[in-house]
């Protein structure tokens, strides 16, 4: 599993297994591969046991950046397999993030896990900037 940039994190069938670049033994069956970078999209994607692969990773979305901070909070000892995206863009941000800077209004905030490849969706409504709103991510109970 190659990636470039390289140094994307690994999770093959919600285990992690390193970074890229990353020799793993081949298998007859299908995988669901996730990659992670900061400052870059999200990859998914179900791949074959024997297939070699080789991923251009594409730059985080352009988000508008606001003056009310939002605060994802994730397990600290896996710090590499939570994705943050809002408004179904990719942020390009691993949890935990301190202060993700969005406009005031009405924002959706997901948070990918690759572990269990589950997605935890955040509603929130911003409506002033003295506070923060702090979200934390379930999925690692």
């Amino acid at each position: 599993i190659k990636s470039r940039p390289k140094g994307a994190y690994v999770y093959l069938d919600g285990a992690y297994k390193g970074k890229t670049p990353l020799d793993l033994p081949a298998t007859q069956d299908q995988h669901r591969l996730a990659l992670l970078l900061k400052r870059h999209a999200l990859y998914r994607e179900t791949v074959e046991g024997t297939a070699s692969v080789n991923i251009q990773l594409k730059k985080a979305d352009k988000l508008p950046r606001g003056r009310a901070n939002v605060k994802v909070k994730c397990s600290r000892k896996n710090k590499s397999r939570y994705y943050i995206l809002v408004d179904g863009k990719n942020t390009g941000l691993l949890c935990p993030q301190s202060r993700l800077k969005i406009p005031k209004g009405k924002h959706t905030i997901e948070i990918y896990d690759a572990e269990t490849d589950v997605t935890e969706t955040h509603e929130v409504n911003v409506v002033n900037t003295h506070r923060s709103i702090r979200i934390r991510a379930d999925s690692a109970k």
